[in-house]
């Protein structure tokens, strides 16, 4: 029975995970190659601009000096000024040497940004050890083309003008005591070429920071009054992370500010995680039915406290996340000073679009989302400039790192979240503190994957007297039930049309055998360990400090370039051991509950089966029942069923799966000739003397109750026995 341990915190992290599970060309080229995409691309913007008309916000807002608003008049022949030349740069680097955390690529189409580069982490999936990109351009197929951050449409005079379809000028990259920053900016002319704005970004990427800091001011260089209106991309998808097994996991976070703390002392998350699926499928729901488009992440009026104000918000997978805010300064202590998001772009727009590699007719295609922000109307004086600055953080979801500042005032550590289902039935402060416990053993023995054998031993220790008492007690009982079984079976003919009758002899022989009914309860002690299993499951399958980590000094990887190869087995504890690699790529099957990977032979889950099978040899007492009988055929085809569903886990948790089974087999040796040595000695049917139980405690209440039971049957079969027939 003890194989129900690993057994039943594995059944309940998949329940918990089936919630989330179910199913729902480079444009820096020449100008000339792109026309014909560029076309589609207005032609989308042009249709999203009509359906974004009906939304802005119509109250045109004057300066904070309280300038009389001006009517203003429509200008003809509004468009961008093209550049001749136009280029696309990189800040940072990806090289750790450079003291950069970023390389950032960006394309002149908008000046938005290609892809983010982690200097810090490597991919984990072929080609390895390549640095990691956390996002990038999205195409759907429908032609809309988005790069994260870019500019994608000026309103002026309420006039709609294009700009991500358009490539903007770049400065000459400058280098500063802080990082590297360029300049991107475009003109906006009317008809006869006169300067009506000038639009300037300004990206700076300082050294050792996930954080890159966006400047943009919209000028007005017409000599008139006039409205203006800024709309720009945020991010979009991040990349999805290839080594989970449980599926897609990516999510989006909206964190704000209560709307009853006015004070702002405090940015929660709390009903503020949407799963990315079920964001995708309200949309593809919401277009099959013809029925309003869905609001997005924000405001999710139907779950956040009305009137709370959205401080930043993120898109996530597994390990990493990128966020946008508004500028806040790096040295920022104090919740309070955070300047939300919408105070700078009051309107996000949530948009969804077919996958570009999909077939857009397909009901169950593919999407892509990205989001938008859209400014308030405000009118500028000739020469007045409007900003609009934002900050984005693209980085790792590491508790260490979001304990300093600004990312401790802004909550960001509520991004690190060990969850399988809902937050509080994964017990997250023991995940923490179990991932605490796991770090300080790796400090000191310097390899993950030793720490985590350590920790099997150390939770082994410390649950030793539960699991003990209770192999024990299952163990006594199947022995002293299988012993009865012939007196319980004539009890049963003797009775079998009084089942009043019948139970209150089954307790009376179960007293005098010394039978406790109590050990029936062996079991308990186990679901009181489940807190513990389904912590260190979320805990191990979300922990980015496992991420690309080796196993045991990485000696197999050492030991196959002696023959000059590159051996992959154990080489990241959080992805499959990859015992032998069939295909470099990755092959997911998708099944109820997991995604299984036949792109290599994962050894650890295999044995897992062999270790489960002896183990539940060993541990299970014979059955005393024809019940009992069942069940136990039930877990025989559990023990094969499991390391089919754990094929594909990250190798960090079937290998502390695989150790604490292993340890469990020597455990319950000890308590099997502890249980032999009672049985020898005629100790085992004898009563247990224990410690009077607690006046009005639980045990006491449980004995008292189970008195009057037997008491009340006793009387009941008495009362309804047939008197005997007369002679």
């Amino acid at each position: 029975m003890k194989i129900l341990v690993p057994i039943i915190a594995i059944v309940l992290g998949i329940v918990f995970s089936v919630a989330f599970l179910f199913k729902g060309s480079e444009n820096d080229a020449a100008l000339e190659a792109q026309q014909s995409k560029i076309e589609q691309r207005e032609e989308v913007a042009q249709q999203e601009a009509a359906a974004e008309e009906k939304q802005a916000d119509t109250v045109v807002a004057a300066k904070a000096e309280q300038k009389p608003v001006v009517k203003v008049e429509t200008i003809d022949g509004l468009h961008v000024v093209v550049p001749e030349v136009a280029e696309a740069v990189s800040l940072g680097s990806d090289k750790p040497e450079d003291g950069y955390k970023l390389k950032v690529d960006f394309t002149s189409w908008g000046s938005g940004i290609k892809t983010f580069t982690l200097t810090d982490y490597k991919r984990v999936t072929y080609p390895y050890n390549e640095p990691y990109s956390v996002e990038g351009k999205l195409e759907s197929a429908t032609g809309l083309t988005a790069y994260p951050y870019a500019a994608r449409s000026i309103r002026v005079n309420g006039q709609y003008v294009a700009l991500d379809t358009k490539q903007w000028t770049s400065s000459q990259i400058r280098d500063t005591e802080r990082g590297q920053e360029v300049t991107y900016s475009v003109i906006v002319a009317d008809g006869s070429n006169n300067p009506v704005v000038e639009i300037q970004r300004v990206y700076t990427l300082p050294k050792d920071t996930y954080s890159l800091e966006l400047q943009q001011k919209v000028i007005n260089l017409s000599g008139k009054p006039i409205d203006v209106q800024f709309n720009q991309y945020a991010q979009g998808d991040v990349i999805d992370d290839g080594a989970a097994y449980l599926g897609d996991k990516r999510q989006f976070v909206t964190a704000y500010f209560p709307a009853s703390d006015p004070l702002r002392t405090r940015i929660v998350t709390y009903d503020g995680v949407q799963d990315r699926r079920t964001l995708v499928k309200a949309f593809q729901d919401a277009a099959a039915d013809n029925a309003p488009t869905p609001t997005g992440i924000w405001p999710n009026e139907s779950s956040i406290e009305a009137g709370s104000t959205l401080a930043w918000f993120g898109s996530e997978n597994r390990y990493f996340s990128v966020v946008t805010s508004a500028d806040v300064p790096i040295d920022t202590t104090q919740t309070s000073k955070v300047k939300p998001i919408v105070e700078v772009f009051p309107n996000i727009q949530t948009i969804v679009a077919p996958s570009y590699k999909d077939d857009s007719a397909t009901p169950d295609t593919g999407r892509l989302v990205i989001f938008g922000m859209q400014s308030q109307t405000v009118q500028l004086q000739p020469g007045e400039e409007q900003n609009y600055d934002i900050s984005i953080f693209a980085g790792p979801r590491y508790s260490k790192l979001f304990k300093q500042a600004p990312y401790e005032a802004m909550a960001f550590d509520e991004m690190v979240r060990y969850v399988l289902g809902c937050t509080w039935c994964t017990f997250q402060p023991l995940a923490r503190g179990l991932l605490w416990f796991l770090t300080a053993i790796e400090a000191v023995v310097r390899d993950w994957g030793i720490a985590i054998v350590i920790l099997v031993l150390f939770v082994r220790l410390i649950l030793h007297p539960l699991t003990r008492r209770s192999q024990i007690n299952m163990m006594k009982m199947g022995k002293q039930m299988q012993a009865l079984q012939p007196e319980m079976e004539k009890l049963k003919k003797k009775y079998a049309d009084d089942s009043s009758k019948l139970q209150g002899e089954m307790m009376k022989l179960y007293k005098e055998k010394g039978v406790n009914p109590f050990n029936m309860l062996g079991c308990l002690p186990m679901f009181l360990q489940m807190p513990i299993w389904v912590a260190l499951y979320a805990m191990l399958y979300y922990a980015i400090e496992l991420r690309g980590q080796p196993a045991f000094y990485n000696v197999f990887h050492y030991i196959s370039t002696l023959f000059g190869s590159d051996w992959q087995f154990l080489a990241n504890l959080s992805s499959p051991d990859r015992f032998i690699t069939l295909f470099e790529n990755q092959k997911p099957i998708t099944l109820l509950f997991v995604t299984l990977d036949y792109s290599s032979i994962n050894i650890l889950p295999l044995l897992m089966g062999v270790v489960f099978f002896f183990q539940q040899k060993f541990t299970t007492p014979p059955a005393a029942t024809d019940q009992a009988r069942q069940q136990q055929k039930m877990m025989k085809f559990m023990v094969f069923l499991f390391p089919l569903f754990l094929y594909s886990a990250p190798s960090g948790l079937t290998l502390y799966i695989l150790a604490s089974t292993s340890a469990g087999i020597v455990d319950s040796y000890f308590v099997r000739k502890h249980v032999k040595e009672l049985e020898e000695s005629g100790e085992l049917f004898k009563p247990r003397k224990s410690k009077p139980s607690k006046p009005g405690g639980i045990m006491d209440r449980m004995q008292k109750a189970l008195e009057e039971k037997q008491k009340g049957m006793q009387q009941k079969g008495q009362y309804n026995r047939k008197p005997p027939k007369r002679k």
